[in-house]
């Protein structure tokens, strides 16, 4: 049975939690888009899930130069930590043991969300076109664009999601809308028509154990 789309109508900061490898404990949480004491250096901070306790910062921004907007970052199969630069238009890659900076890859335009498939290649939602480009994230190579500029109801891509059933779902500000691509077909639909149930300036997703997407958006 098609999943139901529940709508959270709240505003989401710019900031997301950021799935955790084996690696490391399972009470740990990381956050991309905190500040550091100084108030000034956007880092990727470190908590203890449980008490809430600030662990420290794994990364900082001047590691490599990273603008002041960036808010998409994920743990690729690797273990390292990818984060994804909106000005810079660049992935930088740290050391998902060490926080330590190891390599970086650009020519994006505006990156926003990134998400690993299935087939180990890092998606993108890339505001600079519209489009979302996939990339092999091992070597930086640029591998194709699976939803191109032009794609209906592709406007501002926002937050990438993997369902279940191993099709991609496309989150987009622009359109207030969610789409689906079929990484078997190559085919992308629009699962959630605009501004359905009052969705609006649609951003972060996640699929809830009920089996339901949830949608983070700003109020209509």
């Amino acid at each position: 049975m098609r999943s139901r789309i529940v709508l959270l109508l709240f505003v989401v900061l710019a900031m997301m939690g950021l799935g955790v490898p084996a690696a490391h404990a399972q009470n740990e949480l990381f956050l991309i888009g905190s500040n550091d004491p100084s108030g000034s250096n956007r880092a990727v901070s470190h908590y203890n899930a449980t008490t809430r306790a600030l662990l420290g910062y794994f990364i900082s921004r001047t590691d490599v130069g990273m603008s002041d907007f960036h808010w998409g970052g994920t743990f690729g199969p690797d273990g390292n930590l990818y984060i994804a630069d909106y000005y810079g238009g660049f992935i930088a890659k740290y050391s998902g043991a060490t926080g330590a900076f190891m390599s970086y890859f650009g020519g994006i335009g505006a990156p926003v969300h990134i998400r690993f498939g299935p087939d180990g290649y890092l998606y993108v939602a890339a505001n600079g076109g519209p489009a979302v480009v996939r990339f092999d994230a091992t070597t930086g190579a640029y591998v194709d664009t699976p939803v191109p500029d032009g794609t209906d109801n592709l406007g501002y891509p926002q937050d990438l999601v993997f369902g279940v059933d191993g099709k991609l779902y496309i989150s987009t500000y622009g359109t207030n809308a969610v789409l689906r691509y079929d990484p078997q077909t190559g085919t992308t639909e629009t699962f959630v028509q605009p501004g359905s149930g009052g969705l609006s300036s649609a951003r972060q997703m996640a699929f809830g154990p009920d089996g339901n997407l949830y949608v983070g958006a700003l109020p209509a």
